[in-house]
Parts: structure tokens; sequence; C-alpha cells
């Protein structure tokens, strides 16, 4: 099978496919070549051309930091994120569910004389979480201070690391920023 090489067009053509959409500046290469430069592609490298119009490999330029930068406060969102949802269930209506229950568990404590129809979420909790609403306000207090410990603990990680990307100076120190990056594990 011949396979030709457009340096113009950056593709490969064969002439039982294209047949006479062969650009006119393609040079001929030898399906060994072929392979040899799809080979490279797939390890990394990039497909150029020399002066005379022939495919060569060459490596890659390395990415601009901006750009590595960008990637890796990406990256530091998402991990912080997941590490979040270990800790608690995922959906934004959960989460105005949390709120809600922690607001209704502020206000019952400080009720005087606290009426179950007052506090819905709470009250749909007992017998669960606790046998009766002043231990299932309780819990939920408990909950929420947890749960504002950890999101600070991961606040203070992930706020760091971004400071840490935005100082570093070049790729490498970007990468290692983030392979030292460590969320504390679920319990």
């Amino acid at each position: 099978m011949t396979v030709y090489y457009s340096a113009e067009t950056g593709g490969f053509y064969v002439p039982e496919i294209h047949g006479d959409a062969i650009p006119p500046n393609a040079v001929m290469i030898t399906r060994t070549e072929h392979a040899a430069l799809l080979d490279g592609q797939s390890a990394g490298q990039q497909i150029m051309s020399d002066e005379d119009g022939r495919p060569i490999l060459v490596d890659r330029p390395p990415p601009v930091l901006e750009l590595v930068k960008a990637r890796a406060l990406r990256q530091i969102d998402w991990d912080a994120e997941q590490y979040r949802l270990t800790l608690v269930t995922p959906g934004s209506a959960q989460a105005m569910v949390y709120l809600a229950k922690e607001d209704e568990a502020r206000r019952f404590v400080l009720d005087s004389a606290p009426d179950a129809e007052n506090y819905p979420l709470l009250a749909a909790e007992v017998g669960v979480t606790a046998e009766d609403l002043p231990g299932v306000a309780a819990q939920v207090a408990t909950l929420a201070s947890a749960w504002r410990q950890a999101a600070a603990g991961i606040e203070t990680i992930r706020l760091a690391g971004k400071k840490a990307v935005q100082e570093a100076e070049n790729a490498a120190s970007v990468e290692a920023v983030l392979a030292a990056l460590a969320f504390p594990s679920a319990s």
C-alpha cells in the first residue's frame, strides 16, 4: 500500500481511498515510515514536516505554565469536592436540607416552649436519629459542628494548594504541589 504525506495539510493519503484528492505537494513514504510516525504520535510526539516536506517526529513543546496552573487549580477544586462527598450526601437539594436542619436545631435550642410543628425536619428524624426532638436537635447540632470543622480543614488544604500552584515557577513545581496535596482519609 502506497502512503503519501502532505506537509500543507499535515495529513496522510492513500490513493485507493483519496484518489485524485491527494494534494500535489504530498510526498510518498513507506508503510514502515507511516507506522513509525503513527506509533510516535501515539507515544506523545508530534508529526511535523522537515524542510523537504517529509514527515518527521518531534517532541511536543512543554505546556504553557498558565495552562498547567489552570488545570491544577481545577484539579484541586475537584479533589476537594470529591473528599467532601465522602463526608456528606451529594446534591444541592440535600445541602439545603442540611442547612435547614441546622437552622431548626439552633432555633429549637433557643425556644423556651418548642412545638414539633415548628421543626418539621427535626420531627421527621424522631425515632431514627434519636428518640425525641431534643435528642435529634442535639445530634444535628453536633454533626453540623463536626462538618464545619471538617470543611475548615478541607478549605485550608484546598486554598494552600491553590496558593502554592499560583506561586509555582514551572510545570514541575505545579506537579509537585499536586502530588503533595493530601486530604485526610475519610473515617
